[in-house]
């Protein structure tokens, strides 16, 4: 199992070299370039194919290794055309902005493919405050899917704002959701993390034969689609092999990019700002402040993002009950946005 596991990841690592390279080639002619601004601090015109280029090898790998009636089952259709809708979406948004309406229109469109296709039609999130257990079922468990899939495309979309940022974290939330549940990973899995892996070499220059490229908003958007709809139905004993794992925990899984967007989105409104507008006022933004190089910055984001699954996994195995965790990851949001506030005003005063 395992021997076949890398070899698929090998062959995604190669397929999504090979379209990294091709696709950077034909980036400028589609518009698909991303250009330094006042905002954008990086040097030359960057392709902005990563995102293309994994969800494109993790599909052709997917669909050659699986039968087609699992492929052709109604909730994977659901989530592959609602993984389709957030890269066209982003590619269209890479181009030229597309505008804060029509992506809410887009996300919700591709939650709602997801939650219809799914069958899934009850939420059980378990007694959160310490009252008592909560069950959402019909449209408001329907509701409550699609402000997660909302939440988690966002949280991932502001978090790509730095070289081998999400790539890095994707990794190390992959590899401990793994550990925690002691599920082998799946075909599409491992297509991901091979293709993923290919998207940092180019990301991060380390081949110089692969051409620098961004993931782009089709790539976050995707990813974060995909991300979504994964950590919901591991979280359900409705869809897959039965619940791998509970919704609260689910949220450490993600935790810095969901902790981050909140606080981020919180600090705008008081301030009188649009939460959507871009900014440079993310959690690598303010690292980056503090000028310890794009190694260090990416050391210290990668292992602060891998605190929470890490967290979550031992809260898990000790079986602490779900209203600890939920009031712990709480905790740790408040914490984060109180000690970023300072340290921005800290910043800023320099």
């Amino acid at each position: 199992m395992m021997t076949m596991m890398f070899s698929v990841s090998l062959v995604a690592l190669l397929l999504c070299g090979v379209h990294l390279y091709v696709l950077a080639r034909f980036a400028k002619p589609l518009g698909l370039i991303d250009l330094p601004t006042e905002r954008k601090k990086h040097t030359g015109a960057v392709p902005l194919v990563g995102g293309i280029a994994i969800f494109s090898s993790v599909l052709l790998i997917t669909l050659a290794t699986q039968s087609s009636t699992m492929w052709f089952s109604a909730q994977n259709v659901a989530i592959i055309l609602g993984a389709f809708l957030m890269l066209l979406t982003g590619v269209l948004d890479d181009r030229r902005e597309v505008g804060i309406v029509w992506r809410v229109i887009a996300i919700c469109a591709a939650a709602s493919l997801f939650t219809f296709g799914s069958g899934l039609n009850s939420v059980a999130l378990g007694n959160l405050v310490g009252t008592e257990s909560v069950t959402l079922t019909g449209w408001s468990s329907k509701l409550f899917i699609i402000i997660c899939v909302f939440g988690m495309v966002n949280a991932f979309n502001m978090l790509d704002g730095m070289d081998g940022v999400l790539g890095l974290n994707l990794l190390c939330a992959a590899v401990l959701f793994h550990g925690l549940t002691g599920e082998a990973f799946s075909i599409e899995e491992s297509a991901f993390m091979g293709a993923l892996c290919a998207f940092l070499v180019a990301n991060l220059r380390l081949w110089k034969i692969l051409p620098r490229c961004f993931m782009g908003d089709a790539g976050s958007m995707c990813i974060g689609f995909v991300v979504a709809t994964y950590l919901l139905s591991a979280a359900s004993s409705q869809l897959g092999g039965g619940k791998l794992l509970e919704p609260v925990t689910a949220l450490y899984m993600v935790g810095l990019p969901l902790v981050d967007m909140v606080t981020v989105t919180l600090r705008r409104i008081s301030d009188g700002v649009s939460p959507f507008q871009p900014g440079h006022d993310h959690f690598h933004h303010l690292i980056q402040t503090y000028e310890m190089g794009k190694p260090g910055t990416l050391a210290i984001i990668t292992f602060l993002g891998a605190l929470y699954p890490m967290l979550g996994v031992f809260m898990h195995t000790q079986q602490i009950n779900t209203s600890t965790q939920f009031w712990t990851i709480v905790g740790l949001g408040l914490t984060h946005a109180v000690i970023t506030g300072y340290l921005w005003r800290q910043a800023r005063a320099r």
